[in-house]
């Protein structure tokens, strides 16, 4: 195995799914609890958010981490 750390293409396709899903059951509760229509779309784009500020700050720092390094040259 290389310790190369993964790919910044990687980590950020990681964090986008990881947003997308967050996004499509949040909606789907939005829905279910009788929301529609753009009320439903901003209500999870706001609550996915919320939760994904704490979930996926691992992805959100390794993105930092490697721009970081490719703008210093690493």
């Amino acid at each position: 195995m290389s310790n190369r750390p993964p790919s910044i293409t990687r980590t950020y396709a990681g964090y986008l799914g990881l947003r997308l899903v967050l996004f499509a059951a949040a909606l789907a509760i939005c829905i279910l609890l009788g929301m529609n229509g753009l009320l439903a779309v901003l209500v999870a784009l706001l609550v996915s958010g919320i939760v994904a500020y704490p979930l996926a700050k691992r992805q959100r720092d390794e993105i930092a981490r490697a721009l970081q390094n490719r703008r210093s040259g690493r």
